[in-house]
């Protein structure tokens, strides 16, 4: 084995290192008591099965964050209270209403696997947390307002966790251009002033560092910087002193005594103007990331021999390149930082610069002729560096209890993911012959792909990778000379629409990627996948012994699984081809092959039409076929299938959920129950 290594390193291929898993944690006050906010520095661990660490800055703040939307009540809960909103519309003088339930999220502190679309299933399209004290009382909440305020602190942050239902973005088309980002989207607080009628004016809070949600595509945090301690107010809750209290553009009302009486303001989340959807797993606030990594700093870890081509074991494998910081001693004994490069040879005798194998945990230095050689008796040492990973770190939610901060207790909503083991030697060596064949340059359309499955960090990510050579994605032209395009699908978490899509950063790591192994002159665009809306309908008899619920759902695994853009999809488990006609027989062949299924009757697609209903495809001329084409750049997403049992054909109209966005209408809040 250390022959086969060796062989590796010759090679200038060292082996893939492991991955961390990475996730997100809420903190909170350790005591009741505790009313200071605490400043919590970046690189904190956080111990529990696996070790992990914070990745930024946090300051907890003395409250606790419970979110809420104003659920639009369900069909039978709207024929139950249809006396009570009559009422309500008399007594409020509406013309129009859109009755409420004031619904929280996320019990227990734990994320919603299925997710929440704040945006369709609520009636104002917004998300609202309460920020609640620990205890209710006068004398706590005047304490907790003297600590946000900026006399007494100064500016005061305050950070909010988010992740999405999906890890990758929901709907972002790279050919079309951005559809959704946190450009689009308002975080506001309630101020003390009131507009005309009562209703409370809102302060838009302006995001204070980089959002590392990427405009709510992936799970990360938003900081924002809070308003003075006497500019935020808290619009009445209490039906009592104002019968408005919940109506229209007011918070929820909540109905619970004993969180009303905590209740310190509110945050809202909603879009600057109508949004079609927005579905999140778990939002709250105080949430930090974290990661696998562990942190080492201020270590002396070799004395140099003087002689060429000196190699030094760091005190750990799986390196993180980004982190690690060495210096060297001067003939002044004064240490002095070198530089780390992927490549030793493209350096003259006197740089001062070094070559890292992230896995093995190995830095060499150079040979006096590419590359300085550090002094006889210097000392080198490693001012900062993170290692870690693999995936034991992949816990599930509730594993994390702890961290390293005596005032402080924590709570894990969410699962870590990401973490991977590292490449195998079997699996690298596997690696040598498009090595060797493309020499880390794209000149055929297989190097193409070949690199692109390479780009470090998106091992585990990457579902699917299509070269498309001649075409230009933005104009839609194809046979234009010099130019490569390549489409990135990421690897999904389920075969459920919405199908994966590439986000922002995926393209832009795979683009700095290819972008420097591209031949000079060559036009390189990488983009994400059109998706065509279809969707299906079939009848079919089911054998004896067999139940048709099972059935059902088998032939709907089917049906998506055949259409589905990433393995186990397509016709031969690499995905549906990319601008490959649908045909309504294909997808019967699909049925027919599910176990149970006695005969298949038919089965109908369709499309979406310009009002955005669907419209059944209509036969091929003189046949029972019914195609649906498909772009160079498009693949198809089922949105909808529908099946039915021993009817004559398949059912020729199909129904997706809607939901209207409410703007016209003055929500209200409705009791479901009487106390």
């Amino acid at each position: 084995e250390r022959q086969r290594l060796m062989f590796m390193k010759l090679l200038n291929m060292p082996m893939k290192p492991a991955l961390p898993a990475k996730g997100l944690i809420g903190l909170e006050h350790a005591s009741s008591d505790d009313i200071k906010s605490v400043a919590v520095r970046p690189r904190t661990l956080v111990p529990g099965p696996v070790e992990f660490e914070t990745r930024g800055d946090i300051t907890v703040l003395p409250l606790e964050g419970q979110c809420f939307i104003k659920r639009r009540p369900s069909d039978a809960e709207q024929s139950q209270l249809s006396d009570v909103v009559t009422s309500l519309e008399s007594v409020y003088d509406l013309g129009a209403s859109s009755p409420y339930i004031a619904s929280p999220l996320f019990p227990g502190k734990r994320a919603q696997r299925d997710g929440v679309d704040f945006v369709r299933d609520s009636v104002d399209q917004t998300l609202w947390i309460a920020l609640l004290v620990r205890e209710p009382g006068e004398a706590i909440h005047e304490a907790v307002r003297h600590g946000l305020s900026r006399v007494s602190q100064g500016p005061v942050l305050i950070n909010l966790g988010f992740e999405p239902r999906l890890a990758m973005a929901e709907t972002e088309q790279l050919i079309e251009g951005t559809t959704t980002g946190a450009e689009h989207w308002l975080w506001q607080i309630p101020s003390k002033r009131k507009a005309e009628g009562g209703v409370p004016e809102y302060i838009t809070l302006p995001p204070a560092e980089e959002d590392t949600t990427n405009g709510f595509r992936r799970r990360g945090v938003i900081r924002l910087l809070l308003p003075d301690e006497q500019d935020i107010g808290l619009p009445e809750n209490d039906p009592d002193r104002d019968y408005e209290a919940g109506v229209g553009d007011r918070p929820p009302r909540i109905d619970d005594p004993e969180m009303a009486a905590r209740l310190f303001t509110w945050l809202r989340l909603r879009p600057k103007q109508s949004a079609q959807s927005l579905a999140v797993s778990w939002a709250g606030i105080n949430a930090v990331e974290i990661d696998q990594h562990r942190t080492k700093r201020n270590l002396v870890v070799g004395v140099s021999t003087g002689a060429a081509d000196q190699q030094i074991q760091l005190p750990a494998t799986s390196v993180d390149p980004e982190s690690l910081i060495i210096e060297v001693t001067r003939s002044d004994g004064v240490f002095e930082r070198w530089q780390r490069v992927d490549d030793l040879y493209a350096y003259g005798r006197d740089d001062k610069v070094f070559q890292l194998d992230c896995e093995a945990g190995v830095f060499a230095f150079g040979d006096g002729m590419h590359g300085a050689v550090p002094e006889a008796q210097a000392r080198v040492r490693v001012v900062q560096m993170l290692s870690g990973g693999g995936a034991a770190g992949n816990l599930a939610a509730g594993n994390i209890a702890a961290i390293a901060q005596p005032r402080l207790a924590c709570y894990q909503p969410v699962d870590t993911t990401g973490g991977w083991d590292g490449e195998t030697l079997d699996a690298a060596e596997k690696r040598i012959p498009s090595q060797l064949r493309h020499s880390n340059r794209m000149v055929t359309e297989q190097d193409c792909a070949d690199i692109t499955w390479e780009t470090p960090g998106l091992i585990s990510s990457l579902g699917r990778v299509e070269v498309m050579p001649r075409f230009r994605p933005f104009q839609r032209q194809s046979d234009v000379p010099g130019v490569v395009t390549v489409m990135v699908i990421p690897r999904p978490q389920t075969l459920r629409a919405p199908h994966p899509r590439a986000d922002r950063p995926l393209i832009q790591q795979v683009h700095d990627h290819l972008d420097a192994r591209r031949v000079v002159g060559t036009e390189l665009h990488v983009i994400g996948v059109e998706y065509v809306p279809i969707s299906v309908s079939a009848s079919i008899g089911i054998r004896e012994g067999f139940t048709s619920d099972k059935i059902f759902a088998d032939v709907e695994n089917a049906i998506r699984t055949s259409l589905f853009p990433t393995p186990p999809g397509g016709r031969e488990g690499g995905g549906w081809p990319l601008g490959q006609t649908v045909s309504n027989m294909e997808i019967e062949v699909a049925v027919a092959r599910v176990t149970g299924v006695r005969a298949v009757f038919g089965v109908n697609v369709f499309a979406k039409s310009e009002t955005g209903d669907w419209v059944l495809v209509p036969n091929q001329p003189g046949r029972q076929t019914r195609l649906i084409p498909m772009e160079r750049w498009q693949l198809p997403e089922v949105l909808a299938v529908m099946i039915v049992e021993n009817e004559p054909d398949a059912p020729e109209t199909v129904t997706e959920p809607t939901a209207g966005d409410g703007a016209s209408a003055v929500p209200i809040p409705v009791v479901p129950e009487v106390c």
